[in-house]
């Protein structure tokens, strides 16, 4: 059943203003990142990357900073993207925020990233992990089972 959430939230956005591009050496281009504070965090997915003022892709974290491959950040009224949404806080299911009258929302039942604790960890921590633990934002296996 969370398999099929997953599926179900990763959705293209619609009303995408044309992104704005802050050239780097490469061709990849960067923005402040999401959520609060310096760097990635510890969140497992950045802003999206728009082409022709559509999603294109997630941003990747290179060096601790997001940062567009392919594309451009996707832009809301000239404000770049903050936050994914997610159905809960540590969710493996994500969704693109909207733009919706010059302000980056969140489609309800999810919510912003950014409303989550810093040091959340998301996602499972797979079948090979024994006795998993949070700690700082990344799981920790107590064990790993037999057959892993």
């Amino acid at each position: 059943m969370r398999r099929a959430c997953t599926l179900a939230l990763l959705l293209f956005a619609c009303g995408r203003e044309a992104p704005e591009l802050l050239p780097l050496p490469g061709g990849a281009s960067l923005t402040a990142p999401p959520d609060a504070g310096p760097g990635c965090g510890t969140v497992p997915f950045g802003p999206d990357c728009c082409e022709a003022g559509r999603r294109a892709t997630s941003a990747t974290c290179i060096a601790d900073t997001w940062t567009c491959t392919s594309g451009t950040f996707c832009t809301c009224a000239g404000q770049p993207q903050p936050f994914q949404c997610a159905e809960f806080c540590g969710s493996d299911a994500f969704a693109a925020p909207e733009c919706v009258n010059g302000e980056w929302s969140c489609s309800r039942p999810t919510m912003p990233t950014s409303m989550c604790r810093a040091d959340t960890c998301w996602g499972e921590p797979g079948d090979c992990c024994g006795a998993p633990s949070c700690v700082d934002g990344g799981w920790v296996c107590g064990f790993t089972p037999s057959g892993c």
